[in-house]
This record gives structure tokens, sequence and C-alpha cells, in this order.
């Protein structure tokens, strides 16, 4: 499913993201050719809408980051 959210802060490593009573789960992004890669310092910023869907593992980023 996807969801819309308003980041309050920026990134500082890695994030996790906590929906509707669903366990804290990470986020990661595609980068190189991975889908599955950690999110990297500043790759979402203060203010900034994130667009994730959830693959039953981990929410993947699909809007377009900071960095």
């Amino acid at each position: 499913f996807p969801s819309h959210d308003n980041a309050t802060t920026a990134n500082t490593g890695g994030a996790t993201l906590t929906i509707n009573g669903l366990t804290q789960t990470a986020i990661t992004k595609a980068s190189a050719g991975a889908i599955n890669t950690p999110l990297a310092t500043g790759d979402i910023l203060a203010g900034q809408i994130v667009k994730v869907v959830y693959d039953g593992t981990q929410f993947q980023v699909i809007s377009r980051l900071a960095q």
C-alpha cells in the first residue's frame, strides 16, 4: 500500500516508519540497481513529502529523494 508522509526532521542515516500498528519497519531506496539500499544521511529533508510503498518486508521510497 502506498503512503505519503511529511518528514518532521531530516534523516541522519537509516530510517524506519511505523504506520497503523505495524511494527517499526526500515525505509529503503533504489540505488545502483539494488532496491533494498538503506537511506543515507540527508536523503530525506525536514518538511519533505516522501511517498513509500510497503512491499511486505520494508518500505521502499518511490518519490524523489533530496540527494
